[in-house]
Protein backbone atom coordinates (compact mmCIF):
# COMPACT_ATOMS: atom_id res chain seq x y z
CA UNK A 1 0.00 0.00 0.00
CA UNK A 2 1.36 3.54 -0.96
CA UNK A 3 -0.80 5.15 1.39
CA UNK A 4 -1.32 8.08 -0.95
CA UNK A 5 -4.44 9.74 -0.98
CA UNK A 6 -5.91 11.71 -4.35
CA UNK A 7 -8.35 14.85 -3.65
CA UNK A 8 -11.89 14.01 -3.02
CA UNK A 9 -13.76 13.08 -6.64
CA UNK A 10 -17.84 13.83 -6.08
CA UNK A 11 -20.09 12.14 -7.92
CA UNK A 12 -23.62 13.09 -8.85
CA UNK A 13 -26.25 10.52 -6.94
CA UNK A 14 -29.35 10.87 -5.55
CA UNK A 15 -29.82 9.17 -2.48
CA UNK A 16 -27.26 6.93 0.43
CA UNK A 17 -25.14 4.25 0.96
CA UNK A 18 -22.81 4.89 -2.39
CA UNK A 19 -20.62 1.88 -2.98
CA UNK A 20 -17.79 0.76 -5.52
CA UNK A 21 -16.94 -2.56 -7.36
CA UNK A 22 -13.72 -3.30 -8.97
CA UNK A 23 -14.11 -6.01 -11.72
CA UNK A 24 -11.59 -8.29 -12.50
CA UNK A 25 -11.28 -6.09 -16.13
CA UNK A 26 -10.69 -3.26 -14.50
CA UNK A 27 -14.24 -1.78 -15.06
CA UNK A 28 -15.59 -0.12 -11.79
CA UNK A 29 -19.21 0.22 -10.78
CA UNK A 30 -20.87 2.75 -8.92
CA UNK A 31 -23.94 1.25 -6.35
CA UNK A 32 -26.46 2.95 -4.71
CA UNK A 33 -29.69 3.64 -2.62
CA UNK A 34 -31.69 5.33 -4.76
CA UNK A 35 -34.44 7.73 -3.18
CA UNK A 36 -37.70 7.28 -4.58
CA UNK A 37 -40.27 8.69 -2.02
CA UNK A 38 -40.21 9.15 1.82
CA UNK A 39 -44.23 9.17 2.32
CA UNK A 40 -44.28 4.91 1.49
CA UNK A 41 -42.53 1.69 0.84
CA UNK A 42 -40.51 1.23 -0.86
CA UNK A 43 -38.86 4.46 -0.40
CA UNK A 44 -35.64 3.90 -1.67
CA UNK A 45 -33.95 0.86 -4.15
CA UNK A 46 -30.58 -0.24 -5.66
CA UNK A 47 -29.43 1.09 -8.66
CA UNK A 48 -25.87 1.27 -10.57
CA UNK A 49 -24.02 2.61 -13.35
CA UNK A 50 -20.51 2.37 -14.75
CA UNK A 51 -18.02 5.24 -13.36
CA UNK A 52 -14.40 6.76 -14.39
CA UNK A 53 -13.46 6.21 -11.15
CA UNK A 54 -10.78 9.04 -12.40
CA UNK A 55 -13.35 11.80 -12.76
CA UNK A 56 -16.79 10.55 -10.96
CA UNK A 57 -18.23 10.62 -14.31
CA UNK A 58 -20.77 7.79 -15.10
CA UNK A 59 -19.81 5.95 -18.06
CA UNK A 60 -23.41 4.21 -19.14
CA UNK A 61 -27.20 4.83 -18.19
CA UNK A 62 -28.35 4.60 -14.42
CA UNK A 63 -29.99 1.29 -14.01
CA UNK A 64 -31.77 -0.17 -11.35
CA UNK A 65 -30.60 -3.93 -10.57
CA UNK A 66 -32.38 -5.04 -7.44
CA UNK A 67 -35.31 -4.17 -4.93
CA UNK A 68 -34.37 -5.99 -2.40
CA UNK A 69 -35.84 -9.08 -1.10
CA UNK A 70 -38.26 -7.22 2.05
CA UNK A 71 -38.68 -4.52 -0.60
CA UNK A 72 -38.56 -2.20 3.06
CA UNK A 73 -35.71 0.60 3.45
CA UNK A 74 -33.23 -1.74 0.79
CA UNK A 75 -30.02 0.55 1.33
CA UNK A 76 -26.25 -0.26 1.86
CA UNK A 77 -25.59 -2.15 -1.36
CA UNK A 78 -22.14 -4.14 -1.68
CA UNK A 79 -21.31 -6.64 -4.65
CA UNK A 80 -18.64 -9.30 -4.20
CA UNK A 81 -17.62 -11.95 -7.21
CA UNK A 82 -17.56 -15.43 -6.54
CA UNK A 83 -17.05 -18.58 -7.80
CA UNK A 84 -19.05 -16.98 -11.40
CA UNK A 85 -21.35 -15.17 -9.21
CA UNK A 86 -21.90 -11.48 -8.34
CA UNK A 87 -23.33 -11.22 -5.28
CA UNK A 88 -25.00 -7.90 -4.08
CA UNK A 89 -25.90 -7.47 -0.23
CA UNK A 90 -28.07 -4.75 1.30
CA UNK A 91 -29.71 -3.99 4.00
CA UNK A 92 -33.16 -3.84 4.97
CA UNK A 93 -35.89 -3.28 7.73
CA UNK A 94 -35.14 0.08 8.47
CA UNK A 95 -32.67 0.32 10.59
CA UNK A 96 -33.93 -0.86 14.29
CA UNK A 97 -35.48 -3.69 15.55
CA UNK A 98 -36.53 -4.61 12.21
CA UNK A 99 -33.09 -4.68 10.60
CA UNK A 100 -31.36 -7.70 8.43
CA UNK A 101 -29.45 -8.62 6.25
CA UNK A 102 -30.40 -9.16 2.31
CA UNK A 103 -28.75 -11.34 -0.54
CA UNK A 104 -28.87 -11.52 -4.25
CA UNK A 105 -26.75 -12.87 -7.00
CA UNK A 106 -26.17 -13.28 -10.90
CA UNK A 107 -24.08 -14.54 -13.46
CA UNK A 108 -23.84 -10.92 -14.99
CA UNK A 109 -23.22 -7.16 -12.79
CA UNK A 110 -26.45 -5.85 -14.34
CA UNK A 111 -28.49 -8.80 -13.35
CA UNK A 112 -30.85 -10.18 -13.28
CA UNK A 113 -30.75 -10.84 -9.60
CA UNK A 114 -31.92 -13.73 -8.05
CA UNK A 115 -33.14 -13.30 -4.39
CA UNK A 116 -32.07 -16.30 -2.30
CA UNK A 117 -34.87 -17.97 -0.53
CA UNK A 118 -33.89 -18.18 3.02
CA UNK A 119 -33.52 -14.40 2.91
CA UNK A 120 -32.68 -12.47 5.21
CA UNK A 121 -29.15 -14.09 5.95
CA UNK A 122 -29.07 -12.04 9.34
CA UNK A 123 -31.49 -10.33 11.47
CA UNK A 124 -32.09 -10.57 15.44
CA UNK A 125 -35.68 -9.21 14.45
CA UNK A 126 -38.34 -11.43 17.04
CA UNK A 127 -34.65 -13.15 18.61
CA UNK A 128 -33.73 -13.72 22.41
CA UNK A 129 -30.20 -11.99 21.19
CA UNK A 130 -28.54 -9.69 23.51
CA UNK A 131 -27.16 -7.54 20.15
CA UNK A 132 -30.28 -6.53 18.64
CA UNK A 133 -30.62 -4.47 15.76
CA UNK A 134 -28.18 -6.27 13.16
CA UNK A 135 -27.62 -5.07 9.50
CA UNK A 136 -25.62 -3.16 7.47
CA UNK A 137 -22.78 -5.47 6.87
CA UNK A 138 -20.41 -5.85 4.61
CA UNK A 139 -17.98 -9.15 4.14
CA UNK A 140 -14.75 -10.06 3.43
CA UNK A 141 -12.13 -13.08 3.76
CA UNK A 142 -8.96 -13.05 5.46
CA UNK A 143 -5.57 -14.09 4.21
CA UNK A 144 -6.42 -17.32 5.18
CA UNK A 145 -9.33 -17.48 2.85
CA UNK A 146 -11.78 -17.45 5.89
CA UNK A 147 -14.70 -15.01 5.33
CA UNK A 148 -16.28 -12.62 7.95
CA UNK A 149 -18.84 -9.88 8.30
CA UNK A 150 -18.90 -6.92 9.96
CA UNK A 151 -22.75 -5.08 10.94
CA UNK A 152 -24.04 -3.20 12.76
CA UNK A 153 -25.66 -4.07 16.03
CA UNK A 154 -26.79 -2.34 19.52
CA UNK A 155 -26.51 -4.07 23.13
CA UNK A 156 -29.35 -4.44 24.58
CA UNK A 157 -29.43 -4.33 27.99
CA UNK A 158 -32.23 -4.00 30.98
CA UNK A 159 -34.80 -1.89 30.20
CA UNK A 160 -34.10 -1.21 26.79
CA UNK A 161 -31.23 0.92 28.10
CA UNK A 162 -28.58 1.26 25.29
CA UNK A 163 -26.32 4.44 25.89
CA UNK A 164 -23.80 3.13 23.81
CA UNK A 165 -25.52 2.88 20.09
CA UNK A 166 -24.53 1.59 17.44
CA UNK A 167 -21.65 -0.41 17.13
CA UNK A 168 -19.71 -2.72 14.81
CA UNK A 169 -19.50 -6.32 15.37
CA UNK A 170 -17.50 -9.07 13.80
CA UNK A 171 -18.74 -12.41 13.17
CA UNK A 172 -18.06 -15.70 11.35
CA UNK A 173 -19.18 -16.67 8.01
CA UNK A 174 -19.17 -19.96 6.22
CA UNK A 175 -19.46 -19.52 2.72
CA UNK A 176 -19.28 -22.66 0.47
CA UNK A 177 -18.19 -22.69 -3.18
CA UNK A 178 -21.16 -21.76 -5.83
CA UNK A 179 -23.82 -21.39 -2.78
CA UNK A 180 -24.76 -18.90 -0.45
CA UNK A 181 -23.28 -17.19 2.62
CA UNK A 182 -24.14 -18.29 6.52
CA UNK A 183 -23.47 -15.53 8.87
CA UNK A 184 -23.53 -16.16 12.76
CA UNK A 185 -25.49 -14.76 15.05
CA UNK A 186 -22.76 -11.54 16.40
CA UNK A 187 -21.91 -12.03 19.96
CA UNK A 188 -19.70 -10.46 22.13
CA UNK A 189 -17.52 -13.21 22.38
CA UNK A 190 -16.37 -16.71 19.86
CA UNK A 191 -13.85 -18.75 19.50
CA UNK A 192 -13.42 -19.53 15.73
CA UNK A 193 -10.10 -22.30 14.84
CA UNK A 194 -7.10 -20.24 13.16
CA UNK A 195 -5.74 -21.24 9.82
CA UNK A 196 -2.86 -21.05 8.08
CA UNK A 197 -2.00 -18.14 5.66
CA UNK A 198 -2.40 -18.53 2.38
CA UNK A 199 -0.81 -14.84 1.82
CA UNK A 200 3.34 -14.75 2.35
CA UNK A 201 4.43 -12.44 5.26
CA UNK A 202 5.81 -10.63 1.91
CA UNK A 203 2.84 -10.35 0.58
CA UNK A 204 0.07 -9.27 2.79
CA UNK A 205 0.02 -5.68 2.58
CA UNK A 206 0.54 -4.95 6.75
CA UNK A 207 4.14 -6.81 5.78
CA UNK A 208 5.66 -2.82 6.04
CA UNK A 209 6.09 -1.61 9.62
CA UNK A 210 5.61 1.77 8.58
CA UNK A 211 2.12 1.19 7.07
CA UNK A 212 1.24 -0.13 10.45
CA UNK A 213 -1.40 2.44 12.49
CA UNK A 214 1.09 4.35 15.26
CA UNK A 215 0.30 6.02 18.30
CA UNK A 216 0.32 9.81 17.99
CA UNK A 217 -0.12 12.84 20.32
CA UNK A 218 -3.59 13.27 18.72
CA UNK A 219 -4.67 9.89 19.02
CA UNK A 220 -7.07 8.38 16.25
CA UNK A 221 -9.17 7.57 19.24
CA UNK A 222 -9.77 11.21 20.29
CA UNK A 223 -13.39 12.79 19.70
CA UNK A 224 -14.64 16.25 19.29
CA UNK A 225 -18.40 17.82 19.09
CA UNK A 226 -19.45 19.53 16.47
CA UNK A 227 -17.17 22.37 15.11
CA UNK A 228 -14.20 22.32 17.26
CA UNK A 229 -11.46 25.25 17.61
CA UNK A 230 -8.14 22.20 17.80
CA UNK A 231 -6.16 25.56 18.63
CA UNK A 232 -8.28 25.55 21.56
CA UNK A 233 -7.61 21.94 22.51
CA UNK A 234 -4.38 20.94 23.57
CA UNK A 235 -2.28 17.31 24.05
CA UNK A 236 0.98 18.44 26.02
CA UNK A 237 4.16 16.58 25.84
CA UNK A 238 3.76 15.41 29.29
CA UNK A 239 0.94 13.92 28.17
CA UNK A 240 -1.91 16.61 29.62
CA UNK A 241 -4.54 18.39 28.35
CA UNK A 242 -5.01 21.78 27.68
CA UNK A 243 -8.37 23.61 26.94
CA UNK A 244 -8.95 27.24 26.22
CA UNK A 245 -12.88 27.65 27.61
CA UNK A 246 -15.56 28.63 24.87
CA UNK A 247 -18.51 30.27 25.08
CA UNK A 248 -20.78 27.14 23.93
CA UNK A 249 -21.40 24.83 26.18
CA UNK A 250 -22.22 21.12 25.87
CA UNK A 251 -26.02 22.14 24.91
CA UNK A 252 -25.76 24.42 22.44
CA UNK A 253 -26.53 22.59 18.76
CA UNK A 254 -24.14 25.41 16.90
CA UNK A 255 -20.63 26.66 17.80
CA UNK A 256 -17.81 24.95 19.48
CA UNK A 257 -17.36 23.92 22.94
CA UNK A 258 -14.45 23.06 24.18
CA UNK A 259 -14.29 19.32 24.33
CA UNK A 260 -11.92 16.33 24.03
CA UNK A 261 -13.46 12.75 24.52
CA UNK A 262 -13.48 8.87 23.91
CA UNK A 263 -16.02 6.77 22.62
CA UNK A 264 -17.70 4.51 25.21
CA UNK A 265 -16.71 1.05 24.73
CA UNK A 266 -18.16 -0.93 27.82
CA UNK A 267 -21.60 -0.73 29.27
CA UNK A 268 -20.17 -0.95 33.01
CA UNK A 269 -17.06 1.13 33.29
CA UNK A 270 -14.93 4.40 34.65
CA UNK A 271 -13.70 7.07 33.35
CA UNK A 272 -11.97 9.45 35.61
CA UNK A 273 -9.30 12.89 35.52
CA UNK A 274 -7.73 15.37 37.28
CA UNK A 275 -8.40 18.59 36.95
CA UNK A 276 -5.94 21.67 37.59
CA UNK A 277 -7.50 24.62 39.62
CA UNK A 278 -5.44 28.10 38.40
CA UNK A 279 -6.18 30.55 41.19
CA UNK A 280 -6.48 32.89 38.90
CA UNK A 281 -9.32 31.30 37.68
CA UNK A 282 -11.45 30.96 41.08
CA UNK A 283 -14.10 33.82 41.16
CA UNK A 284 -14.88 33.25 37.51
CA UNK A 285 -18.02 32.40 35.72
CA UNK A 286 -15.50 28.78 34.09
CA UNK A 287 -17.08 25.52 34.30
CA UNK A 288 -14.14 22.59 33.69
CA UNK A 289 -14.77 19.11 34.19
CA UNK A 290 -15.71 15.68 33.02
CA UNK A 291 -18.81 14.80 30.99
CA UNK A 292 -20.87 11.92 29.47
CA UNK A 293 -22.39 13.30 26.08
CA UNK A 294 -24.67 12.13 23.63
CA UNK A 295 -25.87 14.90 21.94
CA UNK A 296 -26.70 18.36 22.73
CA UNK A 297 -29.97 17.10 23.43
CA UNK A 298 -28.85 14.43 26.52
CA UNK A 299 -25.68 14.78 28.26
CA UNK A 300 -24.67 14.81 31.92
CA UNK A 301 -21.10 16.58 33.69
CA UNK A 302 -19.43 16.95 36.78
CA UNK A 303 -16.76 19.82 37.26
CA UNK A 304 -15.46 22.25 39.02
CA UNK A 305 -17.51 25.84 39.74
CA UNK A 306 -14.70 28.27 39.63
CA UNK A 307 -17.58 31.05 40.29
CA UNK A 308 -18.28 29.21 44.12
CA UNK A 309 -15.23 26.63 44.53
CA UNK A 310 -17.70 23.87 44.92
CA UNK A 311 -18.39 20.62 42.43
CA UNK A 312 -21.46 20.76 40.08
CA UNK A 313 -23.21 18.13 38.46
CA UNK A 314 -25.34 18.74 35.46
CA UNK A 315 -27.77 16.71 33.15
CA UNK A 316 -29.77 17.64 30.26
CA UNK A 317 -32.31 15.35 28.71
CA UNK A 318 -34.05 17.79 26.38
CA UNK A 319 -35.97 14.92 24.53
CA UNK A 320 -38.55 13.65 27.26
CA UNK A 321 -38.71 17.71 28.79
CA UNK A 322 -37.25 17.34 31.95
CA UNK A 323 -34.76 19.87 30.91
CA UNK A 324 -32.44 19.84 33.12
CA UNK A 325 -31.81 19.29 36.90
CA UNK A 326 -28.49 20.54 38.79
CA UNK A 327 -26.78 19.01 42.11
CA UNK A 328 -23.76 20.68 44.23
CA UNK A 329 -21.41 19.18 46.79
CA UNK A 330 -22.09 20.62 49.94
CA UNK A 331 -17.98 22.28 50.67
CA UNK A 332 -15.76 24.37 49.18
CA UNK A 333 -12.82 23.06 47.58
CA UNK A 334 -9.43 25.35 48.02
CA UNK A 335 -7.18 23.09 47.26
CA UNK A 336 -5.12 23.30 44.11
CA UNK A 337 -6.53 19.93 42.16
CA UNK A 338 -9.21 17.70 42.61
CA UNK A 339 -10.36 14.11 40.90
CA UNK A 340 -13.00 13.92 38.58
CA UNK A 341 -14.88 10.55 38.29
CA UNK A 342 -18.21 9.09 35.97
CA UNK A 343 -18.88 5.50 37.02
CA UNK A 344 -21.61 3.67 34.35
CA UNK A 345 -23.02 0.61 34.74
CA UNK A 346 -26.10 -0.73 32.61
CA UNK A 347 -28.38 0.97 34.93
CA UNK A 348 -27.26 4.25 36.14
CA UNK A 349 -24.12 6.61 35.88
CA UNK A 350 -22.75 8.15 38.85
CA UNK A 351 -20.54 11.71 39.05
CA UNK A 352 -18.15 11.36 41.99
CA UNK A 353 -15.24 13.97 43.08
CA UNK A 354 -12.27 13.55 45.59
CA UNK A 355 -9.74 15.94 46.83
CA UNK A 356 -5.96 14.52 46.44
CA UNK A 357 -5.94 14.39 50.41
CA UNK A 358 -9.18 11.93 50.24
CA UNK A 359 -9.49 8.16 50.05
CA UNK A 360 -13.34 7.55 49.32
CA UNK A 361 -15.58 9.29 46.52
CA UNK A 362 -18.40 11.74 46.94
CA UNK A 363 -21.07 11.10 44.89
CA UNK A 364 -22.89 14.21 43.92
CA UNK A 365 -25.56 12.55 42.19
CA UNK A 366 -26.81 9.45 39.51
CA UNK A 367 -28.96 9.57 36.53
CA UNK A 368 -30.50 6.84 35.05
CA UNK A 369 -28.74 5.81 31.74
CA UNK A 370 -32.10 5.77 30.07
CA UNK A 371 -31.45 9.59 29.89
CA UNK A 372 -28.50 8.70 27.56
CA UNK A 373 -30.48 6.66 25.32
CA UNK A 374 -32.03 7.62 22.52
CA UNK A 375 -33.96 5.70 18.90
CA UNK A 376 -30.80 6.94 17.11
CA UNK A 377 -27.54 5.48 16.02
CA UNK A 378 -24.64 7.31 17.65
CA UNK A 379 -23.34 6.60 21.31
CA UNK A 380 -21.87 8.48 24.35
CA UNK A 381 -18.63 9.98 25.06
CA UNK A 382 -17.08 10.63 28.24
CA UNK A 383 -14.28 13.54 27.51
CA UNK A 384 -12.97 16.40 29.61
CA UNK A 385 -14.33 19.98 28.56
CA UNK A 386 -14.22 23.91 29.59
CA UNK A 387 -17.06 26.40 29.25
CA UNK A 388 -17.78 29.84 30.47
CA UNK A 389 -19.82 33.24 30.58
CA UNK A 390 -18.19 36.46 30.42
CA UNK A 391 -15.39 36.54 32.71
CA UNK A 392 -15.12 32.50 32.48
CA UNK A 393 -14.30 32.86 28.51
CA UNK A 394 -10.98 31.79 27.26
CA UNK A 395 -8.94 30.92 30.44
CA UNK A 396 -6.64 27.85 30.03
CA UNK A 397 -8.08 24.66 31.91
CA UNK A 398 -5.39 21.63 32.32
CA UNK A 399 -6.52 17.85 32.84
CA UNK A 400 -4.17 15.28 33.77
CA UNK A 401 -4.29 11.34 33.48
CA UNK A 402 -7.93 11.15 31.76
CA UNK A 403 -8.52 7.80 31.28
CA UNK A 404 -11.24 4.99 30.87
CA UNK A 405 -10.97 1.66 32.30
CA UNK A 406 -13.70 -1.41 32.27
CA UNK A 407 -15.18 -1.80 35.52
Amino acid sequence: MSNEWSDPIFVDFKGIDPSLFFDIDDRVYFQGSWELTRERQPTCTIKQFEIDITTGKPLSETQEIWTGAAKYDTEGPHIYRKDGYYYLVVAEGGTFEHHMLSIARSRSIWGPFESYEYNPILTSDLKNEFVQNTGHGELFHDASGAWWAVVLGVRESEGGRSPIGRESFLTPVDWPKGGWPTIDQPRMTFVRPAVASKISRQDSPLSNPSDKPTATAASYEDVYIRNPELKNILRLPDGSIELRSSAENLSVARGSCSFLGRRQRDMTCKTEVLLHIDGRNRGTELHAGLAVYKDCHRHGAIFFNHRDSKVWVITVNKSNHTGSTIAWSDKLLDKATVQLQIRATEKEYQFLYRSPTEDTWTNVKSVDALEMTARDFTGTIFGVYASGQRSGVGKNVRFNDFEIVPS
